[in-house]
């Protein structure tokens, strides 16, 4: 979690397990979503470079969820919305990628 938690260049409050394999790692003073998502980018491309465990090297890949605060959100609605974002995130990693083309995506706007 040390190397992910480095990957936060505004100060991150302490990296910290939320529940199996998931944990939490809140950015402060990120001043726009984009650098947010430029965040999570860094930390998907960390956990992606491969590990040497005895003689060979593995890797892994994760869903990161982003979670934005605004004003009033208390703390547990914070991790709600990243929870969210990253299951929906998981779920387009495990789909099947399709061509998309205008009919599709309208057909898929009604589906929704």
């Amino acid at each position: 979690m040390a190397r992910v938690s480095a990957l936060c260049q505004a100060a991150p409050l302490p990296c910290r397990p939320l529940r199996g394999d998931e944990f939490i790692l809140v950015c402060v003073d990120l001043h726009s979503a984009d650098e947010a998502v430029r965040t999570a980018d860094r930390i998907r491309a960390e956990i992606a470079l491969p590990i040497a465990i005895d003689d060979h090297a593995d890797s892994i890949s994760a869903s990161v969820g982003i979670g934005v605060w605004q004003p009033g959100m208390t703390a547990d609605q914070l991790v709600q919305e990243a929870d969210r974002a990253m299951y929906e995130e998981k779920h387009r990693v495990i789909e099947v990628p399709e061509a998309r083309t205008p009919n599709r995506d309208q057909q898929g706007a009604r589906h929704s």
